[in-house]
């Protein structure tokens, strides 16, 4: 009988793997894990226990007191990770399976080197209506609520502020709408049963030839993944339910549909940068929806469009919903401004500068429209054009 063997390969959670994702050094790494010291030194588990000591008593109604906290916690790693962890019902979660991370020291230009806890998402199996628990149905807060631990901790007293509020509120639903959006959740399904089919099937008649090998391997092995797929297809309709319950959310369910030419630009709702021209998601009527749009070259955001006859200005705007609704990214063409060549949309004393710089050859003064400084239209710049530029400026003023 033929047996195949599968390995499969895991990064270690530890320091090198921080290093490797994040450009954090080793060296200052600290990670906590299961609520105690992973990696690193005293130092690091002191904080951590100060934080926690600090979050079981503060007032994060204050808005001052919670700013304090999102020095010390990236609150959108924090909203992801217990979205996630909640979403997939994860019976084995909280003071146990738990990690967060932080640099010790802050390194100008790495964003997560900035002495910010982080999350860590990790050992997720007994989830997904594993062994007939786990099920669908299942209130995961209320088993979050319901432990002695960190996590607990934190979620219980950020709530008390109402910009974390929306922004879970926001999260849960981002992720809900994205990552496991049944259709998205049916394909990788079909993929992963494929990729693993002869392993899982010769496992079986290696270790258990009598069930679940033998005449019932391919059957068990099927009812495995109808079994995951149903979990995710019952699974949004209560976990949603439990998220409006546990924020205190009296508005309904409405329906975004965002329509936008993606040669034209990119946009972002929330946290989500959709993939396609079309995307569609459900959001509670109780918070906006931020959307934001990054123009191509060449182009700038006239106006969002919704269905229901409004115009929303700005790059960045907030949408309100009272029902389903469809909104457009609409671009025109971008005013060319003689000049700008950092193209921050003005010209001023700032662009002469840097024109300047880069006739100098400074190392890193790169021009964004070098175009708009040809003042002489000869088709390249020199000092001449800089002295054109330097007289407009002038006159401007």
């Amino acid at each position: 009988m033929r047996v195949s063997l599968q390995y499969e390969i895991t990064e270690k959670l530890s320091e090198d793997f921080i290093h490797a994702h994040y450009g954090v050094p080793k060296k200052n790494v600290c990670i906590i894990k299961n609520q105690e010291l992973d990696e690193g030194d005293a130092d690091g588990l002191e904080e951590f226990q100060q934080l926690w000591n600090w979050i079981q008593t503060a007032d994060f109604s204050d808005d001052a007191v919670y700013q304090q906290l999102t020095e010390q916690v990236d609150m959108q790693s924090f909203a992801d990770y217990v979205s996630a962890e909640i979403y997939i019902n994860n019976n084995d979660w909280g003071g146990n399976n738990m990690a967060l991370w932080k640099s010790m020291e802050k390194t100008a230009g790495n964003g997560y080197a900035d002495g910010r806890w982080r999350f860590i998402m990790y050992d997720t199996e007994f989830s997904t209506g594993l062994y007939g628990s786990c099920q669908a149905n299942q209130n995961t807060f209320d088993l979050l609520m319901n432990q002695d631990c960190f996590l607990r901790d934190l979620f219980r007293s950020a709530l008390q502020n109402e910009q974390f509020r929306q922004q879970f509120a926001r999260t849960f639903m981002d992720i809900a709408n994205t990552c496991f959006a049944v259709e998205k959740i049916d394909t990788l399904i079909e993929a992963f049963y494929a990729d693993y089919h002869d392993t899982a099937i010769d496992t079986y008649n290696r270790f258990w030839p009598d069930w679940p090998g033998g005449a019932m391997a391919e059957r068990t092995y099927s009812d495995e993944k109808n079994s995951i797929r149903n979990f995710y297809h019952s699974r949004y309709a209560s976990v949603v339910s439990d998220t409006k319950q546990v924020l205190g959310l009296s508005g309904t369910l409405c329906t975004l549909t965002v329509e936008n030419d993606t040669e034209q630009g990119t946009v972002r709702i929330n946290t989500v940068i959709p993939e396609s021209g079309t995307w569609k998601g459900q959001y509670f009527s109780d918070y906006p929806v931020m959307l934001h749009a990054e123009p191509a070259d060449g182009k700038q955001l006239a106006y969002w469009e919704t269905s229901d006859g409004r115009k929303l200005y700005g790059s960045s705007a907030e949408l309100s919903l009272s029902g389903d609704m469809t909104v457009t990214a609409v671009y025109e063409q971008a005013e060319i401004r003689k000049g700008d060549v950092n193209a921050d949309g003005v010209f001023n004393t700032a662009d002469l500068i840097l024109l300047q710089k880069w006739l100098l050859a400074v190392p890193d003064a790169r021009l964004a429209d070098w175009e708009t400084a040809d003042f002489n239209a000869d088709g390249k710049l020199t000092i001449f054009d800089f002295c054109l530029m330097k007289r407009a400026l002038l006159h401007q003023n």
